[in-house]
């Protein structure tokens, strides 16, 4: 046991824990500076109405939740306040503009007859819709060339009417049946036929679906800087031996020669340690800046871009993506235990070892992104939708083949050193 924690003790080197401190920083500020779950709030499809459907009805919605919601009634509210502005301010009587369907079809008829948009030379009427525009709060978004491309707005009730117009039309009974047919149909894939009748399930669940792609995104993210910890943590310390000859040091007694299999086990060990600590800060990070927290019992599974595996809960999710994570830490840190073993420099060890912690990244990264759906590359492209969770076989065979190259190689130096 002594071997084994004085092994630990030299992995732990307090430098590489700065340069991997500096390494996670360095992620929290690519990643946690604007959470795009938070700005979808105020300008996403559904706004902040859909959260206020799941805090009040949990994480499905029934026809009668929908109903109690009273959307119709919430719309008829905000055309009062835009037709009270329509009225106290002349720009819009100029255009016979008196409530939201005729500001609809002035902005569909100017927008139409422009052929080119010049931002910086607007004509009278366009100069008319930005000062109508700022008076009701909300500005129809633009590309260069002119195109309309969605609502943005602050507090606005012209774009709240859109949140709740979407929202209606997203959770409507016919829309969902269509959303059931047009999925079940439109994809053959054996394991999307197996689970044609959760579908109406899937489409009922009230989870912002943008949440569980945003924090599969993260997570394969934080695969790449575990994978390059764990590099950076079991590849000098390896090569460093072999390079003052204490390896061999080592094998010239009884005890010594006996060593290889404990610090193989010390790295392993220190691996999964480092993937778990690093994990928790990242998913820490997560929950606190972007609220997702308050989704963790929910189911995650809906219709809305891609087809879902199964219905699972986000912890459970969180739980999965914490796991596969783990696994290609592990085939990391058999692999540089292997390869840094063998290494007569630490030049030769990074350039060993170093295209392998890359192969593992784009890995890792690929297994993660859009776990569990049909959008996720490993399903789709590498095993054609024919395996369900197939991201999970991939991570436990590399961990696998990482952790028995590690073995066997260290067992074949053994010998050669003796």
């Amino acid at each position: 046991m002594r071997l084994f924690l004085a092994e630990m003790g030299k992995l732990w080197n307090w430098r590489i824990l700065l340069v991997i401190a500096a390494l996670t920083a360095a992620t929290f500020a690519t990643l946690l500076q604007e959470p795009a779950h938070n700005s979808r709030l105020e300008s996403g499809a559904f706004g902040p109405y859909q959260i206020e459907m799941f805090q009040r009805y949990g994480d499905t919605l029934e026809p009668e939740e929908l109903a109690d919601f009273d959307i119709p009634g919430r719309i008829a509210e905000a055309d009062a306040v835009i037709a009270a502005q329509m009225a106290s301010n002349p720009v819009f009587a100029r255009h016979g503009v008196t409530n939201r369907d005729q500001w609809e079809a002035f902005v569909t008829d100017l927008f139409a007859s422009q052929v080119s948009y010049d931002p910086d030379h607007p004509s009278p009427t366009e100069l008319d819709y930005r000062a109508m525009s700022e008076i009701l709060g909300s500005t129809f978004a633009r590309t260069a060339g002119g195109a309309m491309v969605g609502w943005s707005a602050s507090d606005s009730p012209l774009v709240d009417v859109q949140h709740l117009l979407a929202l209606q039309d997203r959770y409507d009974q016919a829309t969902i049946d269509q959303m059931v047919e047009d999925r079940a149909g439109g994809d053959r894939r054996p394991t999307v036929q197996r689970q044609v009748a959760a579908f109406p399930d899937h489409a009922h669940n009230l989870i912002d679906y943008q949440v569980p792609d945003d924090f599969s995104l993260y997570a394969a993210v934080s695969a790449v800087l575990v994978v390059v910890s764990v590099m950076l943590m079991v590849g000098p310390v390896m090569a460093r031996d072999r390079v003052r000859r204490i390896r061999q040091l080592q094998y010239s007694s009884q005890i010594g020669r006996a060593i290889a299999g404990r610090q193989l086990a010390a790295t392993l060990v220190s691996a999964l340690l480092l993937s778990l600590g690093l994990t928790a800060i990242l998913w820490t990070a997560f929950f606190l800046v972007s609220g997702a927290g308050q989704y963790w019992g929910a189911h995650i599974a809906n219709l809305d871009h891609s087809f879902w595996m199964w219905n699972l809960t986000f912890g459970s999710y969180v739980l999965l993506l914490t796991g596969l994570i783990a696994l290609v830490s592990l085939a990391m840190a058999g692999t540089a235990f292997a390869l840094s073993s063998t290494s007569a420099s630490m030049v030769t060890m990074f350039t060993k070892v170093a295209p392998v912690a890359v192969g593992l990244s784009v890995l890792g990264a690929a297994s993660l992104f859009m776990a569990s759906t049909s959008d996720n590359i490993v399903f789709s492209r590498v095993f054609r939708g024919q395996l369900p969770l197939p991201e999970i076989l991939v991570c436990a065979l590399v961990a696998v083949v990482g952790i028995l190259l590690g073995w066997v190689l260290a067992r074949r130096e053994l010998r050669r050193d003796q």
